[in-house]
């Protein structure tokens, strides 16, 4: 590869059909337990540093895509410690951000490498990745649901029987169907009857199913504190 550089006109192309690739495909996923799939040449078009080479792989998943001999250096920052409030803490998550981003370009400087072309070509291209975890967790602690939209799709009102408050069956003015949200509940049950002076009364059996009247959870997640 580092005879090609950059040129992707120098790689040998063929034509085979499209079934057989796809078995193949399918197979190493299933091998391997990795559905992931790249596509060097599509990758390759944007690769920023062509004349370093052309991009043989990525790392195992796949953020990044990896020259000949290059490492991986990737962090991420925990979101909900970022979070003050109901709010994200914009000018803290700002700092952090750029203190990681000097911390990972340091690792590549102090790090100690099992080959030298690793070290030459990793300080050469100096390639970093910085990401958030954390961001379902942090939905959760800002109330936010996972289908909020900036502006939320107007829905039309919902339709309810013309005379639903005077018919106790639920009947519509037009009036045949029935609707059971608006059907008269049914009667409770006759309490038991009394036990008689023959048969002496027995304490009812204790129902170790019924719920207890306890507090609904809450949710208190643990997180760290932004220090």
């Amino acid at each position: 590869m580092s005879g090609v550089r950059g040129d992707l006109s120098a790689l040998s192309t063929k034509t085979i059909p499209a079934k057989p690739l796809f078995e193949k495909i399918r197979g190493a996923a299933w091998a391997t337990g990795d559905p992931g799939l790249v596509f060097l040449d599509t990758i390759n078009r944007a690769n920023p540093t062509p004349a370093a080479g052309l991009f043989e792989s990525t790392n195992p998943c796949g953020e990044v895509p990896l020259l000949p001999y290059e490492s991986c250096n990737l962090g991420s920052l925990n979101l909900p410690a970022y979070l003050s409030g109901a709010e994200i803490d914009w000018p803290a998550l700002a700092s952090a951000i750029a203190g990681a981003v000097r911390f990972l370009d340091d690792v590549i400087t102090v790090n100690r490498y099992p080959v030298e072309a690793i070290a030459n070509l990793t300080q050469a291209n100096r390639k970093i990745g910085l990401g958030i975890m954390g961001f379902a967790e942090a939905c959760i602690l800002l109330g936010i649901p996972y289908y909020t939209s900036p502006t939320p799709p107007k829905r039309p009102p919902p339709t309810w029987p013309a005379n639903a408050a005077s018919s106790p069956t639920g009947t519509a003015a037009s009036g045949s169907r029935k609707d059971s949200r608006f059907a008269t509940p049914p009667s409770p049950p006759s309490p038991p009857p009394a036990p008689s002076a023959s048969s002496p009364a027995q304490a009812p059996a204790s129902n170790r199913y019924s719920p207890s009247p306890t507090a609904a959870p809450t949710y208190s997640p643990m997180r760290p504190s932004p220090s």
